[in-house]
């Protein structure tokens, strides 16, 4: 099958990952970046700040939309793919309605919650298949539009990048501590990570506080999100006290890898939309064959066992416990490592997504 995928291009490379696993699976594939969100190179950096200024914010982003989207029209058109994975939700709805004319099935995979975009529920109706990212996001409204061919799908792991490694001594020096976060900056985490100091805690994809950052944040104004506003976790407040923690801002995949396999403990916080599902990070730590400790209140919806293969907590004195005695006991630590790892490899790969997605749709 020739395949289409349509992704955000940010640092979690999931379209990445999607593309390869296609390939794996013998169907040809194309990946386009239906946004992009790269803030790795120097380009991307300026891009990702003049989309923040806010008197040239809207501006740009209405040509940044604009452009992208004509370059998806000139796309489907062209390669007249299959199947098209779209998990852009703001998509013009033209955008949509082209694509839809030029392949053979349109398939959205959402990784945030869709209620948070208005723009894709009134979209939906167009696409015939929905699969989402965590099974509450699968409201009665949506089975209707989508004529109950909504799905519930997680996210997996790619084994090319995240995988077990042997480091040299220099960089088990560089990359690991005693405990390991690594993720975006929310003020939750913030009061979470302000309580775990005293574990010698390594924070990693984060910027430390200073004049000239509370300076820039004054200048730009508040960041209107919607997942940010939806959840009320956007108001950082750049808490001086952790800057000791913080060992990098921007960390890719490659380097989060090596993070995990150089650490005793790695924290798992959930972001909240996704506090009784499953996030990708659970399979990529998993993979890694690290240890995690995971910010969970539901079930593990049959994807792990619960404390024999992923260890979980919903509070800080519950974590501060955990934390003690899983540091204290390394050869329990290794041994629910290795139980989620094989787990992992042998059911949670992209691979084994793409397959299953193939087989409700009849691909």
């Amino acid at each position: 099958m020739k395949l289409l995928l349509i992704y955000p291009n940010w640092l979690g490379r999931s379209g990445d990952y999607c593309h390869v696993a296609a390939k794996q699976l013998g169907h040809e594939s194309s990946l386009m970046w239906g946004s992009d969100h790269e803030v790795l190179t120097i380009a991307g950096f300026l891009k990702d700040k003049a989309r923040r200024l806010p008197f040239i914010a809207s501006t740009y982003r209405k040509l940044e939309a604009f452009i992208l989207n004509k370059r998806i029209i000139e796309k489907v058109r062209l390669y007249s793919p299959d199947i098209v994975i779209n998990n852009c939700p703001s998509l013009f709805s033209e955008t949509i309605q082209e694509i839809k004319a030029n392949s053979q099935c349109l398939v959205f995979w959402a990784g945030d919650n869709p209620e948070l975009y208005p723009s894709l529920i009134n979209t939906l109706h167009i696409y015939d298949y929905f699969f989402a990212g965590a099974p509450d996001w699968i409201s009665d409204e949506i089975q209707f539009l989508l004529k109950n061919r909504a799905y519930y799908l997680p996210y997996g792991c790619s084994v090319d990048v995240f995988n077990k490694s042997t480091l040299p001594a220099d960089s088990s020096k560089r990359y690991g501590a005693p405990l390991s976060f690594v993720g975006a900056r929310y003020s939750d985490r913030e009061i979470m990570l302000s309580k775990l100091l005293d574990f010698e805690l390594a924070i990693w994809g984060w910027k430390r506080d200073n004049v000239l950052r509370r300076v820039y944040q004054f200048v730009r104004g508040r960041q209107r999100n919607p997942i940010d506003d939806r959840y009320g976790i956007g108001s950082y407040t750049y808490t001086p006290k952790l800057n000791s923690a913080i060992r990098g801002s921007y960390t890719n995949n490659i380097t989060a890898n090596m993070i995990y396999n150089a650490s005793s403990i790695v924290l798992n916080l959930q972001h909240p939309q996704m506090i009784t599902a499953v996030n990708s990070k659970t399979f990529e730590i998993a993979a890694s064959g690290a240890f995690q400790l995971f910010y969970h209140t539901g079930d593990m919806l049959g994807l792990y066992d619960k404390d024999t293969e992923i260890v979980c907590f919903d509070t800080i004195d519950d974590l501060r416990d955990k934390i003690r005695f899983y540091l204290k006991y390394p050869d329990e630590r290794r041994t629910i490592a290795d139980r989620a790892y094989r787990r992992t490899l042998s059911e949670h790969t992209f691979a084994h997504r793409l397959r299953k997605m193939f087989d409700v749709i009849g691909g």
